[in-house]
């Protein structure tokens, strides 16, 4: 740490759980590679990418703390720099790997991209749920003047432990959400010879030297405004189609996918792509397309890209054994334009059913009012059964019936809930949902 002033080191060893599929890209191959280490062949998060996340939440929690911590470009000749050094994360050797189906999908026409003669069909590789990696921080500051830094370091590792953190690619998806699930410290006094020792020692410092941090006092980041659960469960069945992995007569032709667990789920890819031709529709009749752009982002192509606001995560299907063992469901490919059979037309699906929550997050960014009105009357649509999930809407699968819409005001943890047992009924008593209807009724007035 050249020309850098300190007396304390403080060393952190952070394990992270998580918490549903991650994609760390790999320049070098495809489209679909996660990034391995080029010694161990193991997947790993670059230690650039790991500080970049912790950057970034720092800024949004106190931006001039940021310039404290992480320093500052040369600026007149002035240049602060970084207090914090991170390791590459590394993962254990018993991770699962999964192949996730994508499409690329050209908005204008609101069809499959056609800018390519091949291409607009891809695998994506990621990480399956539950991997734990583990990466190293270590903190250099003065202990009579920089405490704060330490506070501050530890309040990140607060937000995330409590409310995680996002890593690598297809985040509006869901991917990449991470947990904090252990945190060991120790800290280096280099005042006195015995710290200087340990310091020097500090590689082959047993884990057991290391201090156990307890349950971090939660920190609300300020990142998320809302958070909205749908409760209910599938009409029929569903089929969002993955990688069919078995052959010969007897095996599906297609199968709903599965994630790294084997259990049966909504993706949230799929899940955002549903909801987002709902939203459209809505939004065009209101006039309101520029939501659009605000909640889900654009690509950095045509135009200036952003970020969205609008977070989808994997559901669960719940009755994973009782899927497993569904009976394959038998179909006959018709010719549309004679009305007649294919040759070998008669194809299997594996189809699945049972309840579900989905779950999304409203970022606090991006008119997150308006986004959560315009998101509740896209829900409502799945409510009534106008809009479905997956494939063969045309059949019937797909069909939610919905329990209740929960939203959850992130600022101070109120309530919101439609019900659609019975006769619909609203509970609102803060007035969560007035609140976003009236900022989606004045945008632009």
């Amino acid at each position: 740490m050249k020309g850098l002033n300190y007396n304390r080191i403080c060393k952190y060893i952070v394990t992270s759980v998580c918490n549903g599929p991650l994609h760390i890209g790999n320049a070098v191959g495809g489209i679909e590679e996660v990034l391995v280490h080029p010694v161990n062949g193991l997947p790993f998060i670059q230690a650039a990418s790991i500080a970049g996340i912790f950057r970034k939440c720092c800024d949004r929690m106190n931006p001039e703390l940021t310039k404290n911590l992480f320093g500052t470009a040369i600026v007149d000749s002035i240049e602060t720099q970084s207090r914090v050094r991170f390791s590459d994360g590394k993962f254990s050797n018993n991770i699962i790997m999964e192949l996730r189906p994508h499409v690329r999908i050209n908005r204008k026409r609101g069809s499959v991209d056609a800018a390519s003669d091949s291409g607009q069909k891809f695998n994506m590789e990621y990480i399956g749920a539950g991997a734990e990696f583990v990466f190293t921080i270590y903190l250099y500051y003065v202990e009579e003047s920089e405490s704060f830094l330490k506070t501050a370091m530890e309040e990140i590792l607060a937000v995330f432990q409590n409310e995680g953190l996002q890593f690598g690619a297809k985040k509006s998806s869901g991917a990449g959400q991470v947990f904090l699930s252990e945190l060991r410290y120790k800290e280096f006094d280099l005042r006195d010879q015995k710290g200087r020792n340990e310091w020097i020692n500090e590689d082959n410092l047993d884990i057991c030297e290391y201090n156990r941090m307890k349950k971090l006092e939660k920190i609300i980041s300020g990142c998320k405004a809302y958070t909205v659960t749908v409760k209910g469960r599938t009409e029929g069945s569903i089929l969002v189609k993955g990688l069919s992995g078995g052959f010969g007569k007897n095996a599906p032709n297609s199968e709903n996918i599965q994630n790294a667990q084997r259990e049966y789920i909504v993706p949230g890819s799929s899940l955002r792509g549903a909801i987002r031709s709902q939203m459209e529709k809505i939004a065009s009749y209101l006039k309101r397309e520029v939501l659009i752009m605000s909640a889900f982002g654009t690509a950095n192509n045509d135009e200036a890209g952003n970020i969205g606001n609008l977070i989808f995560y994997d559901t669960i299907i719940e009755r994973t054994e009782f899927n497993r063992e569904m009976p394959l469901s038998y179909r006959i490919h018709i010719d549309k334009f004679t009305g007649g059979v294919f040759q070998k037309g008669l194809f299997r699906e594996k189809n699945a059913a049972g309840s579900m929550n989905l779950k999304i997050d409203i970022q606090n960014r991006n008119h997150p009012k308006a986004t959560l009105a315009l998101l509740i009357l896209a829900l409502r649509d799945l409510a009534i059964h106008t809009m479905s999930l997956g494939s063969g809407y045309s059949t019937g699968k797909g069909m939610i019936d919905v329990k209740e819409i929960e939203i959850l005001r992130a600022a101070d943890q109120k309530r919101a809930i439609i019900s659609f047992e019975a006769a619909p009924k609203i509970t609102d008593t803060k007035g969560i949902l007035e609140t976003a209807f009236d900022s989606l009724k004045n945008m632009g007035a």
